[in-house]
């Protein structure tokens, strides 16, 4: 590869081959008209074939794909456009195509077309080579999707026409094994032959050289180039709405005669636009057509040309060429070869010979590129579509000597200014990059573009630091990023940048979108508030970063991956993997923070269910009193929320340990709870847990990122819509000192099943408390209050103990639940004299 930065072409090998060879052959070598092989490219595969073998590589030829070996010697090779198939046939005239990704032939079949004997004798098939082979482009058909075609010639002036194939759903039919879908396709392709005569006389009797297919309208349109009385000519065929059994014939439309071309030609290819035909003569003179009606236009004689092939039309550096211009990659017919460039070592002292491959704009004929290339040198054929044509040239480059052929596969890149550009950024050499700009007449801002766009592909030292983790190398990568992205007036390009700037540490990412907020503030308004949620979640993962490495502080655990990651996710999937880890707060730092997100807010009741039994339940109801129920909108949230609660209330309160933490969950739906002191029946230490959980979740936090008072402001207002709106649906009024939940008259049967859960927990706790009796949930639904009242009594050791149990718990509990106790007592003892 060239590494000259102002070559206008970097030449670059992609595969070599060699093998010996005879004295025989040398003869034949010499006279360059032995091709030992053939080159076809596709979008994404090359085909290389050498005598009965067909290589695939891939199109950079970093790896081989598939080899396929035939009995007899390939004549031609096509490849779809898609890259999924290769068709090649052989002179006995059998066509193959085989499938590339799974190996397995698709179609294999003798060509075989009628042969009229004459009258009163018998028609017989005869096999001849298959001489030409194409695919065409994918073509829309009406109510069939895409479909294409693969045309053939063979050398007794017969053309097959293969339509209707949808290669796409074939392949896919291949990959998947859908022998029933694959069938279908293989049903729905006709097949038409063609024979290449007018007026019942052959126009290529001495062969066909080369087949261009395009579409117009609602026709399909061949062109067939070869010797004889016709050295091209134009078929065309209406084409049908779907895959009818009645398939349009294919008709001869126009012809050129060899004498009014003067020869016959060896090639054609349709230009990229499909408004000329390029053919080449045997003479080495290359001959321009207008498509529609095969006038020539122009002819290209200043060389003797060998080959040819077009491409891309913007690829040209001709200043004078028009946009219409075509631009033609040629290999001349041998010339004699300069002394300066035979001592070069490039070929060997005893050749005299080399080609010249040129690279030419038409019609000026303005040659904008020359190089020489060895005698034995060809191109490769193009089967990609308009668009994938790069300004690329692929040809085979080869030499013979000392009983020896070596084959080079090389390609030819077109390097435009911004390429030469890249390739001073990508060295490193930004001065030289500047300069050369200068030179160019590149506007530098361009140079700095260059240089961010490779920092975000992931090349900090393209801003000329490595990003490390340091504070004075962190101060100088952002510096450095800033300067650069002053120099460019794509607002839009600098707030991408800066939101996607790779930069090591919180503090820098800071400076990155302060700096772009203040930019769009005046030119790009629109862009303010993905700015603003980009530095709102920059201070979230702060925060829950900051909180989960407390043994050391500050940057040194920024994690750059992390934080993009995070940057552009769903939130509502990171509250649920907090959640799922019990990380309370993570969860309590990121609903707080982006509680306003649709897709977290909206998704809160069903997330909530992923806490696991173990979490701290104090924590929990904390978190969900203060920040969650109060900010909920919707009455559906809030009912599933409420169902929740019960049912992990009453999963608590099974076990005899958690009952109070059964009660915490059940107080947050009882409004005359949230005036007191959360929780304070069960924990000592409870009131203060909503101001610990504060303290906790904001503490490693500090400048731009701290909560504000503001944020406890408006949860406050949240509180006071949730009361309001708790009871409006219950008809508990909020004006009175306290609300009793046993007013509750709503109609909500999850609110009211809760707060009866309540009133059963809250009993339980008053047993345990007061009267020192443990029971679960399940135990005491199983129990009237007469029961447990004389239970208080039962579970007495000794009759001397009686008198205290009475008076400290039996009565003490009957007034509780206004039970008759002196009735409760008697029925007691005549119960303990039966037994």
């Amino acid at each position: 590869m060239s590494e000259n930065a102002l070559d206008p072409y970097r030449l670059e090998t992609l595969a070599s081959a060699e093998r010996p060879f005879d004295d025989a052959a040398e003869e034949l070598v010499r006279e360059c008209d032995l091709r030992w092989c053939d080159v076809t490219l596709s979008a994404d595969i090359i085909a290389i074939t050498a005598g009965n073998l067909v290589y695939i590589l891939s199109s950079d030829c970093r790896s081989q794909v598939a080899t396929i070996r035939h009995d007899t010697r390939v004549l031609t090779t096509a490849l779809s456009c898609d890259s999924s198939f290769v068709a090649f046939g052989d002179d006995a005239g059998m066509l193959f195509i085989v499938h590339i990704e799974t190996r397995k032939p698709v179609f294999s079949q003798a060509i075989k077309a009628p042969d009229s004997r004459g009258p009163g004798k018998s028609k017989t098939q005869i096999p001849f080579a298959i001489s030409a082979l194409r695919f065409s482009s994918p073509t829309p058909a009406a109510g069939v999707g895409v479909r294409e075609e693969l045309v053939l010639t063979t050398t007794n002036d017969t053309m097959v026409r293969f339509s209707g194939i949808q290669l796409s759903l074939l392949s896919k039919a291949i990959v998947d094994g859908n022998m029933e879908l694959g069938a279908r396709i293989k049903d729905e392709i006709r097949v038409e032959f063609v024979t290449l005569v007018a007026s019942k006389r052959s126009i290529h009797q001495s062969g066909v050289n080369g087949l261009s297919l395009f579409h117009s309208h609602d026709r399909s349109h061949i062109v067939v180039a070869g010797d004889g009385d016709a050295c091209m000519s134009c078929w065309e065929r209406a084409e049908n709405s779907g895959a009818s059994e009645a398939l349009p014939s294919t008709s001869l439309v126009d012809i050129v005669t060899a004498d009014c071309a003067g020869s016959g030609y060896i090639k054609i290819l349709l230009s990229l636009d499909h408004r000329y035909i390029v053919a080449l003569s045997e003479h080495g003179a290359l001959d321009v057509y207008e498509c529609s009606t095969l006038t020539l236009v122009f002819r290209y004689s200043e060389v003797e040309i060998d080959d040819f092939s077009l491409l891309a039309p913007g690829s040209s550096n001709s200043k004078s060429s028009p946009q219409t211009s075509i631009l033609v990659a040629l290999i001349t017919k041998p010339v004699l070869l300069s002394d300066d460039d035979a001592s070069d070592g490039e070929y060997p002292a005893d050749e005299s010979l080399c080609r010249r491959l040129l690279v030419v704009s038409l019609p000026t004929a303005e040659v904008i590129y020359s190089m020489d290339v060895s005698e034995w040198s060809w191109l490769a054929h193009d089967a990609r579509s308009s668009q994938d044509i790069a300004d690329s040239i692929l040809f085979v480059e080869g030499t013979a000597r000392d009983g020896v052929q070596c084959f080079f596969l090389r390609s030819l890149n077109e390097t435009v200014p911004l390429e030469r550009l890249t390739h001073f950024l990508r060295a490193g050499r930004y001065p030289e990059a500047e300069t050369f700009a200068e030179n160019c007449n590149i506007p530098l801002s361009l140079v700095y573009r260059k240089r961010i766009e490779e920092v975000l592909n992931g090349d900090p030292l393209c801003i000329g630091t490595g990003g490390g983790q340091a504070d004075n190398e962190q101060h100088v990568y952002v510096d450095k990023a800033l300067d650069l992205l002053g120099h460019i007036d794509d607002v839009d390009f600098v707030v991408e940048s800066c939101i996607r700037m790779p930069c090591p540490s919180y503090a820098g990412t800071h400076r990155l979108l302060e700096y772009s907020r203040s930019l769009a503030a005046e030119s790009a308004p629109a862009s303010v508030p993905r700015i603003l949620n980009t530095i709102q979640r920059l201070g979230t993962w702060s925060m829950v970063s900051n909180q989960r490495n407390t043994v050391c502080q500050g940057d040194d655990f920024f994690d750059l991956d992390a934080w993009h990651a995070f940057r552009t996710a769903d939130l509502a999937s990171y509250l649920r993997s907090y959640i799922a880890q019990g990380d309370i707060l993570g969860v309590s730092a990121l609903w707080r923070r982006h509680h306003e997100d649709g897709r977290l807010s909206g998704g809160i009741s069903s997330a909530v269910q992923g806490f696991s039994m173990d979490i701290d339940t104090n924590s929990l109801a904390c978190w969900l009193r203060t920040e969650v129920l109060p900010m909920l909108g919707a009455r559906q949230q809030w009912h599933e929320i409420a169902v929740w609660i019960e049912q992990r209330a009453r999963a608590l309160a099974s076990k005899r340990n958690r009952i109070a933490d059964a009660l915490l969950l059940a107080n947050l739906l009882d409004i005359g709870t949230w005036s007191a002191d959360f929780g304070t029946s069960s924990r000592s230490d409870s009131a203060s847990v909503g101001s610990s959980l504060n303290d906790r979740v904001c503490s490693p936090v500090c400048g731009p990122f701290a909560i504000t008072p503001q944020n406890f402001i408006e949860n406050s207002i949240y509180t006071a819509k949730w009361t309001v709106e708790l009871a409006r649906v219950s008809g508990v009024s909020v004006f009175s000192a306290q609300a009793d939940s046993s007013t509750l008259a709503s109609s909500d049967a999850a609110l009211q099943s809760c707060l009866f859960l309540r009133k059963q927990l809250l009993d339980l706790v008053y047993l345990r408390d007061k009267h020192t009796m443990v029971l679960t949930l399940e135990e005491f639904e199983q129990l009237s209050y007469s029961a447990i009242a004389t239970e208080l009594l039962d579970r007495v050791g000794a009759p001397e103990l009686l008198d205290e149990a009475y008076f400290a718990h039996f009565v003490p509990y009957s007034e509780h639940h206004q039970i008759d106790f002196a009735q409760t007592l008697r029925e007691y003892c005549i119960e303990m004299m039966d037994a």
